[in-house]
């Protein structure tokens, strides 16, 4: 099979986005920006291993500022430059992997939060993040960034390289990115001919299978920078197939207008063009030099140019400014969303300069300024533009009122807040769901009186305030959950009076449907996308993944790679809507599923034990060139081996070579490490020996033995290990000692954990932080609180700094033992400490609340996780289930049902075991029916003692017919558990 033609691949691209496309600007001077320092080598690709979540963080910004196409951290990242640092090769490969994972990550997590952009987004200013096309690039450097001495921007390389030197030196770093997941790759900064020669001749060599592009320097207009033609450089890139766009970076401005013409005369590839500021860099001082030529606000006439004369794709501030100028029907909300970056940057002048250019400035761009005002605390700023706007909505109206209570010190006329309240009743809609909760957060200065006055603490006008509104909730719940008005109530009922949410009505508001004025029609518009739409089609009980294709094919969506990836993600625990969805989406016209998603579906079908369907799947995938990836593989050997399918998990690794997946170390030891996770380092000490005169091990190989054989306990075998290790030349590290010392610090015999400790600092081995965590962790369960805080103090004594894992489990500690003010102080001191909570921590917060029955503590921890952009998981939710089963509160425990599948979290089966556990214990034995019925229509079979729970407490009220009943469901869970095809009719109770 030959290799694809990817010349249309941009052309393609553009026609999704409109015809432009926007690159992302800087890397490294948004990451200086966010306090990264990049005086080194590996200049930002330092940033890999120091600081990760600063470079999701820029390329958040730029996603957020309306990027299609964010590169990543890879330009200055080359497996030479690695080793020169200490990194070895294989570690150097798995940071050129993380890059692009990176930038994956923001972009799932600004998919995400534009899929499910609430009205609450619209008082923020961010009402404008929306999904769209994007690209990941992974970036490669020239050889001359590796150097680190300016040859980059010179071109000149000395007589001794030649074009076989540089593909040599490219050769493996470009393999690991085209296999990255990247959608292209992106080769900047090209200084001459010679390098662009290696780097086509390369891409057809290693028979690279995804598209990129060549980009040149220039400091002449007319030669790139190592004096080659600019015209010759570009017909080398036009000739090669793979290459589907050619353009110029790092260049003046004054420079691009000439150079786009030389590349039009040998290409009609689109033409991408993402320039610098018009300095030069001087490779001795190493720094940028300011020099003559074009100032920030000419950077408009510049791009007008550019994209008349053909350009499509503009990165950085240039773009940002056509898009103001020219108000692009397509891209009208980027300049909106830019305001909102830009403020969030602190940057008020830049803002309001861009703001002035901006010649069609609608309802959104006001409210994008004014929110920025308030964002910043420019209260006066704010109160100046909202009176100069045009005409305003209820936004302006949201924002402003959102804004105002956050500050003690406002002066704004009390009749001026009346006149907001009085026009915001003309959209009750938005009354409802904006500004109403948005007062609520600062209830502690403004709270709701009645539907003309709001009261403010630091108002004068109070004489016409008479109470604080009443209640119908339980007085514990945070104001996000609290029903605040009668009136707004559906039904007035105890917290006892629960009914499990039919699916069809699962993702319906129940605050909206007790409104008297109509928002049906209103919400069915506005708040609802395909992907809430199919999931009501999803919800309902099919009896195959057929009947999903066929009640799918009834209706009319407009199928996305990113809706597909949320609905797989949304039903990833329950096959038969998954798997329905998938088999219908990717018949649909206009798109073709990646192989991300097919990898998706992959996971899907393995967790669901389907493993005759995932089978099936990836013979599909071997047809479809590139599919099948070593991710791919890592999958189907997880689940197998989750299963307890070892000797299938193997069978996939041998399989590897027939899907064009070389087995290597890297992939050994991925098997080798799903089969230690699966519980089975027995047989991963079978393929170790098969392998490992074929396939060389790595350290990180017997570390993998070492951690099996120390969970189970099996010491004399982990140390036979090490002596084989020894023999191959490899030494322990600290990797193999915290594997000692974990299986030690299960068996409590902290005096072996003292010895290895003493043993590492006599080999002047540093314990890592996971090595602390270990002890600490251990000592806490042993009821030795004082001794674990010791670890805490050595720790910091050595200079070894906590991370989220480290804090989560000392504030896990604390909390167990009682220490409930302690482990709150910690976690508001993480951030101070320059370390973000992420899922793990907020977790652990809400567990530790949960266990406590602190029902509006664990509540506000779940409402700061979601507000600070922490995806919650299965774990989040299972204390809180617990907690509202144990407290009765089974109207809260609605609402968390309802925000669990808002947030893509899939029930799996131990949640719906949860349930029926929890249910029982409360004295709801035929609520816990409903749920163990619905387990069963959703495809799960239901364990033993889930089973026998259920009946023994039916059989205790003396339920018999619904004993009965579940005797059935579990007869028919049992046989469609067994039946080969997967697809089995269920029997559905009318």
């Amino acid at each position: 099979m030959g290799l694809k033609n990817w010349s249309t691949f941009l052309a393609d691209f553009l026609r999704q986005c409109g015809g432009y496309a926007v690159i992302d600007g800087g890397l490294a001077t948004e990451l200086e920006r966010h306090g990264a320092d990049l005086n080194d080598p590996l200049w930002s690709a330092k940033c890999l291993v120091s600081s990760p979540h600063l470079i999701r963080r820029v390329h958040l910004d730029y996603l957020e500022a309306g990027a299609n196409i964010i590169i990543s951290a890879s330009y200055q990242a080359t497996l030479q430059g690695f080793e020169e640092k200490g990194i070895s090769r294989e570690e150097g490969e798995a940071l050129l992997k993380r890059s692009v994972e990176i930038a994956r990550e923001a972009w799932n997590i600004y998919n995400d939060r534009a899929a499910k952009g609430s009205w609450d987004d619209f008082a923020d200013g961010l009402s404008n993040l929306k999904c769209r096309p994007v690209l990941v690039a992974a970036s490669v450097g020239s050889y001359g960034a590796y150097l680190a001495d300016g040859s980059e921007y010179s071109g000149i390389y000395g007589d001794a390289i030649s074009v076989k030197t540089l593909k040599d030196f490219h050769r493996r770093r470009v393999q690991v990115l085209a296999n990255s997941g990247a959608d292209l790759i992106a080769f900047e900064t090209t200084p001459n001919k010679m390098e662009a020669q290696a780097y086509a001749e390369l891409l057809e060599e290693e028979a690279i299978n995804i598209p990129a592009w060549f980009s040149f320097s220039s400091k002449d207009g007319t030669n790139v920078v190592g004096g080659d033609s600019m015209l010759e450089c570009a017909s080398i890139a036009d000739s090669c197939k793979q290459v589907t766009g050619i353009g110029i970076n790092c260049t003046p401005p004054r420079y691009i207008q000439g150079l786009i013409q030389s590349i039009q005369k040998v290409t009609s590839k689109p033409i991408l063009v993402y320039p610098n500021s018009g300095e030069t860099y001087d490779g001795e001082k190493k720094e940028w030099v300011a020099s003559t030529g074009v100032a920030e606000e000419d950077f408009v006439s510049y791009v007008d140019k550019w994209c008349e004369a053909g350009v499509s794709l503009i990165g950085g501030k240039q773009c940002h400014a056509y898009v103001l100028r020219n108000g692009l029907e397509n891209w009208d909300s980027i300049g909106n969303v830019m305001i909102d970056m830009y403020m969030k940057c602190g940057s008020q002048e830049w803002t309001c300069r861009l703001f002035d250019q901006m010649s069609n400035k609608t309802v959104v761009s006001w409210n994008s300024l004014i929110a920025g005002f308030l964002r910043n605390g420019d209260v006066e700023a704010a109160g100046r533009t909202f009176n100069e706007m045009p005409e305003s909505d209820p936004v302006s109206w949201n924002t402003m009122i959102g804004g105002l209570p956050q500050r003690s010190d406002i002066k704004f006329c009390h009749s001026r807040l009346i006149e907001m309240i009085s026009n915001l009743k003309r959209f009750p809609y938005f009354w409802c769901l904006g500004a109403r909760r948005r007062l609520n957060v600062w209830r502690s200065s403004v709270y709701y009186v009645s539907d003309d006055l709001l009261c403010n603490r630091f108002c004068t006008a109070t004489e016409t305030i008479n109470q604080q509104p009443k209640v119908t909730e339980s007085p514990e719940l945070p104001d996000w959950v609290r029903i605040l008005k009668k009136e707004e109530a559906v039904v007035e009922q105890e917290d006892d009076d629960f009914l499990l949410p039919s699916f069809s009505e699962w993702i319906k508001n129940e605050k909206l449907r007790a409104r008297e004025v109509d928002v049906k029609g209103l919400a069915s518009d506005m708040t609802e996308n395909d992907v809430d739409k199919i999931s009501k089609v999803l919800r309902f009980h099919f009896k195959s993944p057929d009947a999903v294709v066929d009640a799918l094919n009834n209706c009319r969506f407009d199928v996305s790679e990113c809706l597909v990836e949320q609905i797989l993600k949304r039903f990833s625990c329950e096959w038969i809507p998954s798997y329905g969805f998938f088999k219908w989406a990717k018949v649909q016209k206009g798109i073709t599923l990646s192989s991300d998603l097919y990898n998706l579906m992959v996971d899907n079908l393995g967790k669901s034990k389907k493993f005759d369907l995932m089978r099936e799947l990836l013979n599909e995938m071997s047809q479809l060139q590139g599919y099948v990836s070593l991710n791919t593989m890592n999958k189907i050997m997880r689940r197998f081996a989750k299963a307890g399918k070892y000797e299938d998990a193997i069978g996939a690794f041998a399989r590897m070579e027939e899907f064009g997946i070389q087995k290597d170390t890297s992939a050994m030891n991925l098997l080798l490490n799903t089969l230690v996770k699966g519980g089975s380092v027995e047989n991963a000490h079978k393929v170790y020996q098969d392998f490992k005169d074929h396939i060389a091990p790595s350290v990180h190989t017997y570390n993998i033995l070492m951690h099996g054989w120390c969970r189970a306990r099996k010491i004399d075998e982990a140390n036979e290990t090490i002596k084989d290790m020894e023999e191959r030349g490899f030494s322990p590290d600290v990797v193999t000692y915290t594997c000692f010392i974990e299986a030690y610090c299960r068996e409590k015999d902290f005096r072996k954990v003292d010895a290895i400790f003493k043993e590492m600092q006599i080999k002047e081995c540093s314990p890592s932080v996971v090595t602390y965590t270990i002890t600490m962790k251990a000592l806490g369960h042993a009821k030795e609180v004082n001794k674990a805080l010791d670890v805490y103090e050595k720790m910091k004594q050595n200079g070894c700094v906590p991370d989220n894992s480290f804090y989560s489990s000392l504030i896990h500690m604390l909390g167990a033992s009682g220490r409930m003010n302690d482990s709150y102080d910690i976690f508001e001191d993480m951030t101070k400490q320059g370390v973000s909570p992420d899922t793990f921590t907020y977790n652990t917060m809400i567990t530790i609340a949960a266990q406590n029955s602190k029902e509006e503590e664990a509540l506000n921890f779940l409402q700061k996780m979601v507000e600070s952009r922490c995806k919650p998981d299965i774990c989040t939710y299972a204390p809180l289930f617990k907690m509202c089963c144990r407290m009765r509160r089974l109207k809260v425990l609605s609402f968390l049902l309802n925000h669990m599948f808002k947030n893509d979290v899939s029930m799996d089966l131990g949640t719906y075991a949860l349930l029926v556990r929890g249910l029982c214990r409360n004295r709801n034995p035929e609520r816990a029916c409903a749920v163990f019925e619905l387990a069963v229509l959703r495809g799960f079979l239901p364990t033993d003692t889930m089973y026998d729970n259920l009946v023994k407490e039916l059989e205790k009220r003396g339920l018999k017919e619904q004993k009965k009943w579940v005797e059935e469901l579990m007869l028919q869970a049992k046989q469609q558990g067994s039946d080969k095809s997967s697809e089995r009719p269920l029997k559905i109770k009318e």
